[in-house]
């Protein structure tokens, strides 16, 4: 679909915000099996594992979900995960992609 510049560039800019924050959320779990490795509670095998893990699976999904789609459809699933939150999506945007409203208020 085509939308208006100030729509397709506001489209980008949440659809990069929530990216970046799945990615900071999926990465914060393999922060503490860091820690566990600091605590000698995991060996340096395990880590290495998880390591692996994480780049074969978590990174590459998230990859291939912000990378392989559309930003209106990006924008859409992020409100809806809660990911972005609500009035972080401008009326125009949300009526462009036909977003509920009651995703897109402010409930607090």
């Amino acid at each position: 679909m085509q939308y208006p510049k100030a729509v397709r560039k506001e489209l980008n800019t949440l659809a990069s915000t929530a990216y970046e924050r799945e990615l900071d959320s999926a990465l914060e779990v393999l922060y503490e099996s860091f820690n566990k490795w600091k605590a000698k509670q995991i060996d340096g095998f395990e880590l290495n594992q998880l390591i692996h893990e994480f780049h074969q699976k978590k990174s590459r999904e998230l990859w291939n979900m912000y990378n392989d789609k559309d930003e209106d459809f990006i924008v859409t699933r992020a409100a809806r995960l809660g990911v972005l939150k609500p009035g972080e999506i401008s009326v125009e945007t949300a009526e462009a992609i036909q977003l509920d409203r009651q995703i897109t208020e402010d409930r607090t």
